[in-house]
């Protein structure tokens, strides 16, 4: 079955019709998104307001995340870069839709050359997808055995830069000469960092809550979210577990203004990256 699935996405007939399948996705995506971002920018409980130094962190998340994927690719398939990245960028705009099968779907639409199928991008999906959760499920394990209330910055990192070779050296010995994402481990390194240093600045900004635990929760909260498979981004599935992880030491209000802020600055730049991509993939010449 699984093979008749990667030998249809090969041909060519079914490649422009699933390419406009997914337009009308990325069309609906962008409802999706307006709707949640007009819904937290005219909101009555709170005002929220993009903040730039999270902002350039986040930015620098996607960058790596699209350098990884890039990168990933085109060591599988060579091909062009721009294909890689339109369907980067679109699979960021259609995550909003309910039922998860959307971004599969705009991340599996890659034009590959004829000797090629599609099971490697497959898998590499799979891992982008979990290998990520995985070391900050690990590392913030290792964190809570330490005792969270005496971290340091220092410690985490550290912490987290021994689980992640401990785990590349383990991953890359299971899959032997198979190129991962782990192939080139920088980009998935400064991913992850990046994302933590978005959580840490934008935590300042809430100055009753500890910056550095705070971050520590709330990215714990995310891996845990994305184990769960199918379940789009935004419809708060990440919210429900750091509410109820956070709220036991801070008040409910402040941790719902921090996640819902936080969600706030990635529909802005979810929905940049899509047009983005948009533009790329159906309006370039």
């Amino acid at each position: 079955m699984k093979n008749k699935i990667f030998k249809l996405l090969q041909n060519k007939k079914f490649q422009k019709k699933f390419r406009k399948f997914n337009l009308f996705l990325c069309l609906i995506s962008i409802i999706f998104i307006f709707e949640a971002y007009r819904s937290l920018a005219y909101s009555n409980q709170y005002n929220f307001s993009l903040f730039f130094t999270p902002l350039i962190y986040l930015f620098l998340n996607y960058v790596f995340g699209i350098l990884m994927w890039i990168n990933y690719m085109k060591r599988n398939y060579d091909g062009a870069s721009i294909n890689y990245l339109s369907a980067w960028l679109l699979g960021r705009l259609t995550r909003y839709i309910p039922g998860g099968v959307s971004t599969f779907s705009t991340r599996m639409d890659q034009f590959l050359p004829k000797e090629k199928d599609h099971k490697k991008l497959f898998r590499g999906l799979i891992e982008e997808q979990f290998i990520g959760p995985i070391l900050i499920i690990f590392t913030i394990g290792f964190l809570y055995l330490y005792g969270l209330e005496e971290i340091k910055s220092i410690e985490i990192f550290s912490i987290f830069f021994i689980v992640f070779i401990l785990f590349r050296y383990l991953f890359l010995k299971v899959n032997g000469n198979r190129v991962t994402i782990l192939t080139s481990p920088t980009y998935m390194f400064f991913n992850i960092l990046t994302m933590f240093f978005f959580i840490f600045t934008l935590s300042l900004n809430f100055f009753e809550l500890d910056p550095l635990i705070n971050t520590i929760i709330y990215q714990f909260s995310t891996s845990i979210s994305l184990l769960f498979v199918g379940v789009p981004a935004g419809l708060g599935i990440r919210e429900f577990i750091y509410l109820n992880i956070e709220t036991k030491e801070i008040q409910g209000n402040l941790v719902a203004m921090f996640a819902l802020s936080i969600r706030y600055h990635m529909l802005f730049l979810d929905f940049m990256s899509g047009i983005f991509g948009l533009i790329l993939r159906f309006f370039k010449k």
